[in-house]
């Protein structure tokens, strides 16, 4: 078996020249045999394809701050806790009409005495704040809308009263 003295590839007996870099094989003299190994290893030389660069990933955009409320004392808790529940009760009132009406002016009242007394409201107090403010527009469109049922089944009553009286005063039937 042959080697190339250049490169080192294995020849095969009757080769002439190297097939990998193109020297002639020939006698090698002493000198050279001295300097070229005897003995060759086949190395299997295995390139690897370039890794794609990492591709950097944005960061997720930070979340938003939650800025804790500060402690509030036991009276103060108790003054926001009241002004949410009678928003609340305001709010679920609100269809009756009249009640829910006054409940909510009661309410609101209650939120000007909360912020005046002790500053911006906590998130209960604001919650009585925001059911208030929802159920006072709302409880005078329910207030206006009973007021026109109750006078359109007052008009329907006098009618019904009106013509029995008219017919001898038999009996009164609506239809």
């Amino acid at each position: 078996m042959k080697f190339c003295k250049k490169c080192g590839r294995m020849l095969t007996d009757d080769a002439e020249f190297c097939t990998a870099c193109g020297t002639p094989v020939g006698e090698e003299t002493p000198a050279e045999a001295a300097e070229t190994p005897q003995e060759f290893h086949e190395v299997e030389i295995v390139k690897e394809e370039p890794k794609p660069a990492p591709v950097p990933v944005p960061a997720a955009p930070a979340a938003p701050a939650v800025q804790a409320e500060a402690p509030v004392s036991d009276e103060q808790n108790a003054a926001a806790k009241n002004v949410m529940v009678f928003g609340i009760v305001a709010a679920a009132l609100s269809e009756l009409g009249l009640p829910g009406l006054i409940l909510s002016l009661i309410a609101k009242r209650k939120v000007r005495d909360y912020e005046a007394q002790y500053g911006p409201a906590t998130r209960k107090a604001k919650a009585g704040k925001i059911c208030a403010t929802v159920a006072f527009p709302v409880s005078i469109v329910m207030t206006v809308f009973w007021a026109m049922y109750f006078l359109f089944l007052f008009i329907v009553i006098i009618v019904a009263i009106t013509s029995a009286v008219q017919n001898g005063g038999a009996s009164i039937s609506i239809h």
